[in-house]
């Protein structure tokens, strides 16, 4: 028994997919509100977070800021967003003065620390790299994004998916904390997207190295958030699966995505603003009845 839960068969009927996310929680006798979501358009995308993927913090940062470890190259992408951000008198998440005095010192080994989440959070929703990883309180938002990048590439073959992961149990109490995975969130009010995706975050460890290999493809990465999973001991939960995956052929993304526009979840609510009104124009067309 493992706490990963790979679910077989691959779905092929969108509408089966969509109910068997809704449901995880009542096939592991748990409450909807412990567990948040995350969609990919490639079942075969590994949950590692963008600046551990190979080369994507790089192609941010000047040849002056590639030097260091892992965990200074994070530190100085994120100040300078803190820099630029604040010059243009942009209001920023959090204590002004705290965050400038953990920018000034080197970073720990508890990289971000509590203080710099928002800020993190917030450069990464404008997409600026970082090691924390994307999750939704709610299914139909997870599905939603799976769904926008399968229909994109009109695929013939393959398959999207949507990972469930359980964070907390109150019977007995237990959080996903127990097993070395960080549990955070920002503030809404300055993170218009944040809000409207219910988002919040998972880190897994101290990493201070990225994924040397590809971050696609049936291998196992050392900081993959299900492989860091696997290698705990199912003792250590709550009792049953704490990350689920569930998967549906990708021919189906549109059907998929015409399904979760009926529920009102599709780039307009998603999306702030007049980026979420041109986004929902241009996917209309990849709907299918």
């Amino acid at each position: 028994m493992s706490l990963v839960k790979y679910q077989t068969p691959v779905y092929t009927d969108a509408e089966a997919f969509l109910a068997a996310v809704r449901g995880v929680h009542r096939s592991i006798s748990s409450a909807a509100r412990d567990w948040v979501f995350r969609g990919l358009g490639d079942a075969n995308y590994a949950l590692v977070p963008s600046a551990l993927r190979p080369d994507v913090l790089e192609n941010a940062l000047d040849e002056n800021d590639k030097v260091g470890t892992q965990r200074q190259r994070e530190h100085r992408a994120i100040s300078r967003f803190f820099a630029y951000a604040d010059a243009q008198g942009l209001d920023l998440p959090g204590d002004w003065n705290d965050m400038h005095a953990h920018l000034l010192a080197k970073p720990g080994k508890a990289w971000p620390q509590d203080t710099l989440v928002p800020l993190v959070a917030m450069a990464q929703h404008y997409g600026l790299p970082t090691r924390l990883l994307d999750w939704s309180r709610k299914p139909l938002i997870a599905c939603y994004f799976a769904a926008a990048d399968a229909a994109a590439h009109a695929p013939e073959s393959g398959e999207l998916a949507v990972w469930a992961l359980r964070r907390r149990a109150e019977t007995p109490k237990w959080s996903i904390e127990k097993l070395g995975v960080r549990d955070l969130s920002a503030p809404r009010g300055s993170n218009a997207n944040l809000h409207l995706q219910s988002g919040r975050f998972t880190m897994h460890t101290a990493y201070d190295a990225k994924v040397s290999g590809p971050t696609t493809g049936p291998g196992k990465h050392s900081l993959c958030l299900a492989t860091h999973l696997e290698s705990k001991d199912v003792r250590e939960g709550p009792g049953g699966a704490v990350l689920v995956q569930y998967r549906l052929a990708a021919t189906q993304a549109g059907h998929l995505l015409s399904l979760l526009a009926d529920e009102h979840a599709h780039a307009a609510t998603v999306y702030a603003g007049y980026e979420g009104a041109v986004r929902a124009t241009k996917e209309r067309p990849l709907r299918k009845r």
